[in-house]
């Protein structure tokens, strides 16, 4: 069945999910919104209240996982980077770095 879906009603429903307090999570709009029109509920937030339940911060504790590089060479570094670009925020992993100096000769 092919429905049609507005702005609006998007930016209805996206209002209505930025007043939840809920975990970092992905939301597909589009089949909330199909949902939405398909039910034909009355109230938007009463909806997406329901919908998102099992989303709210005090269900959904992510813990981070440590992720270790020894040394910060080169291929430490690029790892490094890719790392922070991925998952800069530090909610799924957290970069820990061990740089070890030898004694320099001569």
């Amino acid at each position: 069945m092919n429905l049609p879906l507005s702005i609006e009603l998007l930016v209805e429903l996206a209002t209505s999910i930025a007043k939840l307090d809920i975990a970092p999570t992905r939301i597909d709009l589009a089949t909330l919104a199909t949902e939405w029109l398909n039910e034909k509920p009355e109230n938007t937030d009463a909806f997406v209240a329901e919908k998102l339940k099992d989303y709210s911060k005090d269900k959904r504790v992510i813990e981070p996982i440590d992720v270790v590089l020894f040394g910060f060479g080169r291929i430490g570094r690029l790892a490094a980077r890719e790392l922070i670009q991925q998952h800069g925020n530090g909610e799924q992993l957290r970069l820990r770095a061990i740089v070890t100096r030898g004694k320099k000769y001569g």
